[in-house]
This record gives structure tokens, sequence and C-alpha cells, in this order.
């Protein structure tokens, strides 16, 4: 075998085999702002980390490791509130938690609350806005590297200082940057008049629709009738 085939061969098995991690130890939080909010949570471990995690449980540390926490706990979307739990699935190495809320209950988002040292929520009749700041606190217990905030929409971005990308507006958290966090996102709620006014417009359309209608049935009629009269007068 000549010294491409084997480099072939190599580059397989490094795809194929789950060798690389560059994906694993990661949280990429999802936000959906549309008519409501749309909450995904997707925790990647490698093996190791998912072990470790698993074995909290069997160890008389006090201080229980997020990776854990999500595994084998019920997770609470809504802070105070241990009523209403996240839809979980869990597939190898991968935790998916998911929450669709109304504007009222993500005020009270228990993931914000519980891990961003400053956070604060506006929401009024022109925009809505969520502004956080300083330490990331659910780093200092667990084994994640990266932890990407992804936030998509449609409303019209008033302010951000966020990452323009394909799926949105992006922040990372990291080893490097958890201690002094600075998201901040501001909505306009334009989406809602254009929505109003699209209605608006289609409503407008049906009804100018429906008298051009009635004047065309109308017109054919009065043609009808003056056609009947002459055919009348032409036959005596």
């Amino acid at each position: 075998m000549n010294k491409s085939k084997y480099i072939i061969v190599i580059i397989i098995f490094l795809l194929t085999c789950g060798c690389n991690n560059n994906e694993a130890n990661k949280i990429d939080y999802n936000l959906n702002i549309y008519k409501s909010f749309d909450e995904i949570i997707d925790i990647y471990l490698d093996k190791n980390a998912k072990k470790i995690a698993l074995n909290d449980e069997k160890s008389d540390n006090t201080s229980i490791s997020l990776e854990y926490s999500m595994l084998k706990n019920e997770q609470y979307p809504i802070f105070g509130n241990n009523d209403i739990v996240y839809n979980k699935k869990i597939n190898n190495n991968h935790v998916e938690l998911s929450y669709n809320y109304t504007e009222d209950e993500f005020i009270n988002n228990n993931y914000i609350m519980s891990c961003f040292e400053n956070y604060e929520i506006n929401s009024d009749d022109s925009s809505f806005s969520i502004d956080l700041s300083g330490k990331f606190k659910c780093y200092d217990n667990n084994d994640i590297n990266n932890i990407n905030i992804i936030v998509n929409t449609s409303y019209d971005i008033i302010d951000t200082n966020g990452e323009k990308s394909n799926k949105g507006y992006k922040w990372n958290i990291n080893r490097d940057n958890y201690q002094n966090i600075d998201i901040y996102l501001k909505l306009s709620r334009s989406y809602d008049n254009m929505i109003k006014d699209n209605i608006k417009h289609e409503n407008n359309n049906i009804f100018f629709g429906i008298l051009k209608i009635i004047f065309l049935i109308f017109v054919l009629f009065l043609i009808f009738k003056i056609y009947k009269v002459y055919k009348k007068r032409t036959e005596v």
C-alpha cells in the first residue's frame, strides 16, 4: 500500500472512530424568539466526562457537577417553579433539554437567573431586551470547555453585541472569558406591527376583491339586460 493510501485510511479512521473531541464537552444554548420563546439546550459530553459525571452520584462530593445534574436530575426551566420540568432526551453522550416559554415565563428563566451573576430582562410595548454580565457561575464545577449561546428571531434587532451567524446571533463562553461575560440583545416589536399590517392589508385586498366581483356581475347584468332590450326591438 503506497503512502497516499495510508493517509486516506488514517483520515477515514479519524472521521469514523470519534477521536475528534471538538464537539464534546460543550453546551449549545439555542433560543428561538418568535411568538414564544423556544429554548433548546444541547449538552455534548465525551465518554470520560459522562463517566465522571455519573460517578458523582457515588461520591461524597457535596458540589455536584453541572454534567451530573443535567444527566440525572430533573431540570426546572422556570425559577421558583418545580411543577414544570424540561423535556429531556438522552442519546449516548448527548443530552437535550427543551422548553417553550411564554414571555412572562421567560422573564423568570431559571438557567439565566442561576448561571449569570447579573441579569436583566426588560419588556415593554415597543421592545424586548436581554442584558447579561459579570461571572458565569455555572462554569465553576464542570468539565465543559465551551458554551455557545445562539439567538434566532424574526423580530428586528435594535442593538446587540452578538456575532452574526447563519444561525442567528452568537456568543461564546469559555475558560478565558467566563469571569466577565457581556451579552446584550434588544429586539423591536415591529414584527407584531408587521403582522397586523399584513393582516389588515390582506383583509383590504379581500374586501376590494369582493367589490370588484360584485361590480363585474352588475356590469354583466346590465349588458345582458341591454342586449335583451336591443334584441326585442330588432325583432319587431
